[in-house]
């Protein structure tokens, strides 16, 4: 299962009752032999019950004349947090967004309603914006109130007016805040007074006589993004622009997929190449410096177009290749599984049940009512075949191979008891040639690429505040000096600048880095295999959370990590919550954030009252959805109808996932450390911006794309420190050479870091290997200089060189390679190291840089009881573990000269430095040697070192 920890708790599962019986009463009779469903038993709680009575009341109340907030509590409302804020204006009787500024209201009542409008802004949540935008980008009598307040502040005669200069910047921001928003989300396309005021706006700053308030920096960031605006739209027309804005998103097109495979690599290399350029451009003139903000801005757009490029042809180029080895062979690649027989079917007592069961996938199809229907069920069963599947991965049903249409979905819950009974909970996303989907016999396959972070990373891109782009200076401008964090005052960081030495068992190095980061804004550690990076972090964590009023974010790349972390922290503070599912570990588990619900935790009320509303609109845009699916007849309008409807329950679906985190922020708050994976980041950053957190901590740095780093930053943030190692893994993206991770970028661009000098995992005679060919200077700390042997072996580090032929590939579509010749010599001496060496299977891992090979290998160890339990991975998952010995097969020997991505420095770093006290590799080291300077330089230490040969060597 994928870490799906936004999965609704018990205080997402509260449903309505007598609203909920009547409406579901209404929903049955309009589908009752309409659409294929399935029925689900219906939970209500007491809550909900009140709040059904409060909204009956409300509902009533609403239909009366709305009457004016009193300008007392407007003016408590903008002394609150943003969130708090946001949730009084959505919650709030008389409603906060109808009539609320009049032609005679004063100036402070005026500039109240902007202050709120503005905090909400800054939260920069488009679905909620849109609906209090439209309101406010459509106000005209507001408007004219805005227009004038900008005619006082840039006129001279009005000074007197503005000699509170916070007061000054506040407005200037707020007015910048809700036009950036109101383009973002569309609604200034659909505004023509909007538009006006934003050109009078303008004019004022130009032609102003008010010297004082034209050089504030608030002012400049206003006129920029005015500026900004005002380009992207003197191109288009306001009425109908927002269109456009819909389409900015990182769904493929059907034309997309079917496309020719150069066409997507060229857009992706000069995606790339483009914004090479752009760093480097930056970095050479020091942009931040030399140029107006204005240009800042757009420095900022470029950034971001082009890390939503990256993301999305990264993503459909892995899909291109499905759709093209379906079409030609009728067989999609591994893991993914066709399914050629599944039904799209509408669960239609949807509103007695939690809102991520409403749609499926009924994987039997036609054949669920026929004979063979149960026999089928336990063939998928028997093949795991759903077992991979997880919640936000993307599903793509067509009629046939030819792809005349296209249905893509998003998995929406993984639930056993679902995909038990063939059923697989989802969510439309789009369609393509295609208006009913019911009733309709599709074939069904899983994207090969995981698309939930994609999806959410690239959302996070379209809703950045240009302007207020976290530590932009160090990752778009250029700049390598790092300032001291602005949160640590002088008598702290004098302190922490001298640590005594006996205080903290640290190395040299280690003290020198962690004296670094601490004075440094932004900071890069790299720490070389077995070099203490955990064991530094930990410190860096403990003595940050003295330090930091907010909570620390520690960001991993894997589950595995993580909880390796957490276990260690957790002997020091229990004050720590996780996000995300995967863990492994249950000393960890009791800190998931699953485990905390109403019943132990105090939540704004506000908020409740929010996600019940909220949930209620989510059901009718359902209800509208439902009804536009049955009443298709064929026609454009019908089919846009669906369109428009889809668009409108999606954007309900994303207010309730933020609802959702609004909720985990009363738990997060007062913890010291809120950890998670980068998966889990991008689906929860909105809850950065609401902590507000100061200090973000990235382990595996080297490993993370650049535009999930950056999606985990805010303008909060006031300290970034990345650990890693850019000599080992890359990270992972389909096919493309340019990728590099922004630590590595940083590095390369003469970035200060600092680096770990001292290995305490590897056997010299290893570590060796390693250096001067991947690192400069890597010492042996004195635990690992005499270490036992191997027993029973000559040599505690062999290379068996062989030139038995690698197996070719069985289609042009499997890449994957495997050597049946080294499968049988790595069974061998397993079996040896167990039975005559009396090592334990925990002892041992077999890698392997191929994933067939680690297939192969794993049902040759599982023939024989005693050797089942050594593992068996692929040399990339095992990046960042560590074993007492490593058997390593390098699969490649051909005549070609080819040995593929074991040319890389990176792949030869991590699976030479997993091993601490032996290590036994079998390949062919000539055409190692042939293709690579690393694997000569490598190969030539072996030899001299007497440890290559044709045959392991056994006592």
């Amino acid at each position: 299962m994928a870490e799906n920890d936004l999965s609704d708790d018990d205080w997402f599962n509260q449903d309505e009752d007598e609203l909920v019986n009547k409406i579901n009463t209404k929903t049955k009779e309009e589908n009752e032999n309409k659409v294929e469903h399935i029925t689900i038993a219906n939970t209500v709680s007491d809550y909900s019950k009140q709040c059904q009575l409060n909204a009956s009341v409300n509902e009533s109340h609403n239909k009366k004349h709305s009457k004016k907030i009193a300008t007392s509590d407007l003016r408590k409302t903008a002394n609150l947090t943003d969130h708090e804020a946001f949730l009084y204006a959505f919650t709030c009787e008389p409603s906060f967004f109808i009539d609320q500024i009049t032609p005679n209201d004063s100036l402070e009542r005026a500039v109240l309603y902007l202050r709120i409008v503005g905090k909400i802004c800054s939260l920069e949540l488009l679905d909620f914006q849109s609906d209090l935008l439209g309101s406010v980008m459509n106000d005209t009598v507001f408007l004219e109130h805005l227009r004038i307040i900008a005619t006082k502040l840039f006129t001279r005669k009005y000074i007197s007016m503005w000699k509170d200069e916070i007061y000054v910047d506040q407005i200037l921001s707020d007015l910048q805040k809700i036009y950036l928003q109101s383009f973002l989300t569309g609604v200034i396309f659909k505004s023509v007074k909007a538009v006006q005021v934003k050109n009078e706006i303008i004019k004022s700053i130009s032609v102003s006589d008010s010297a004082d308030i034209v050089k504030r920096t608030t002012c400049i960031e206003l006129a920029s993004t005015l500026k900004f605006l005002q380009e992207n739209l003197s191109e288009n027309d306001c009425s109908d622009d927002s269109e456009k804005m819909s389409t900015s998103e990182i769904y493929p097109t059907l034309e997309e997929i079917l496309s020719e495979n150069k066409e997507i690599n060229d857009k992706a290399e000069l995606c790339s190449e483009e914004l090479v350029n752009l760093e480097e451009q930056n970095i050479k003139n020091n942009t931040c410096t030399t140029q107006l903000k204005e240009e800042s801005c757009k420095n900022v757009c470029n950034y971001v177009d082009e890390q939503k490029q990256l993301l999305r042809t990264d993503f459909l180029r892995t899909l291109h290749v499905a759709v093209k080895q379906l079409q030609a062979t009728n067989t999609v690649p591994a893991p993914s599984v066709l399914f050629d027989d599944v039904c799209i079917v509408l669960n239609t007592e949807f509103l007695e049940f939690s809102d991520q069961e409403l749609t499926f996938a009924d994987i039997l199809g036609s054949q669920r009512k026929e004979k063979n229907g149960r026999k089928l069920l336990k063939s998928i069963k028997s093949q795991n075949a759903l077992q991979n599947l997880k919640t936000g991965s993307l599903l793509c049903f067509t009629a046939s191979n030819q792809f005349e249409n296209l249905v893509l979905a998003t998995v929406a819950n993984i639930d056993k008891k679902f995909i038990n009974n063939g059923f697989v909970s989802i969510e439309i996303v789009r369609q393509y040639n295609i208006g009913n989907i019911y009733q309709k016999k599709f074939l069904m396959f899983e994207a090969p690429t995981f698309f939930e972070p994609y999806y959410n990373v690239y959302n996070f891109f379209k809703k950045s505040n240009l302007n207020n782009f976290g530590m932009k200076n160090y990752i778009i401008d250029g700049e390598i000096q790092p300032k001291t964090p602005v949160y640590l005052n002088g008598a702290t960081l004098k302190s922490l600048k001298n640590i005594p030495s006996s205080s903290v068992s640290l190395n040299t190095a280690q003290r020198d880095a962690l004296t670094s980061v601490l004075t440094q804004e932004f900071s890069l550690i790299q720490g070389p295999p077995g070099t203490g990076k955990t064991y530094l972090s930990l410190h860096l964590v403990l003595t940050l959370i003295q330090n930091s009023a907010k909570p620390v974010v520690v960001i991993t790349y894997t589950n595995e990590s993580l909880d390796k972390f957490l276990l260690k922290l957790s002997t020091h503070t229990k004050n720590i919550v996780r996000f995300g599912s995967q863990t492994r570990l249950p000393e960890i588990d009791k800190y998931n954030i699953r485990n905390y619900t109403t019943d132990n935790f105090e939540f704004n009320p506000q908020l409740k009252r929010l996600h019940y509303v909220t949930k209620m609109e989510f059901k009718e845009k359902f209800h509208i959805l439902q009804k536009s699916y049955i009443e298709f007849d064929g026609t454009d309008e019908s089919y846009y109808q669906i369109l428009k409807a889809q668009d409108e329950l999606h954007s309900v679906k994303r207010k309730l996932q933020t609802i959702r985190i609004m909720f985990h922020y009363y738990v997060a708050k007062d913890k010291s450390v809120i950890a998670m994976t980068t998966t889990c980041a991008a689906r929860i950053n909105f809850l950065f911006r609401l902590l507000k957190c100061e200090v973000v901590i990235f382990e595996e740095a080297a490993e993370i794309l650049e535009s999930h780093v950056v999606a985990c930053l805010t303008p909060y943030t006031k300290h970034v420190i990345m650990i890693g190692d850019h000599m080992q893994l890359k990270p992972f993206i389909s096919n493309h050479s340019r990728c590099i991770s922004l630590f590595e970028r940083l590095i390369k661009n003469n970035f200060q870091y600092s680096i770990l000098t001292t290995q305490y995992r590897m056997r010299p005679i290893i570590a060796d290997l390693l250096q001067p060919v991947i690192y400069k200077n890597l010492e042996n700390a004195k635990v690992v200089q005499n270490l036992e042997d191997i027993r029973k072996m000559k040599k505690n580090l062999y290379f068996l060189d062989h030139d038995h032929a690698e197996s070719k590939p069985e289609s042009n579509w499997e890449s994957s390679l495997c050597n049946e010749f080294e499968v049988r010599k790595l069974y061998k001496l397993a079996n040896y190291l167990v039975n005559e060496s009396k090592y334990t299977c925990e002892d041992i891992v077999i890698l392997s840089p191929y994933t067939k090979q680690v297939d192969l290998i794993k049902a040759k160890l599982n023939s024989t009881q005693q050797l089942c339990n050594i593992r068996t991975r692929t040399v990339d998952s095992f990046q960042g573990l560590e074993a007492n010995i490593v058997l390593l097969s390098l699969v490649r020997n051909n005549r070609n000269n080819n040995i593929g991505f074991l040319t890389q420095p990176n792949r030869i770093c991590v699976a030479l430095s997993r091993a601490k006290y032996g290590m036994y590799i079998i390949g062919n080291a000539t055409l190692l040697a042939k293709c690579s300077t690393t694997w000569k330089s490598i190969c030539n230490k072996l030899q001299t070192n007497e440890s290559l040969g044709t045959e392991f060597p056994y006592e």
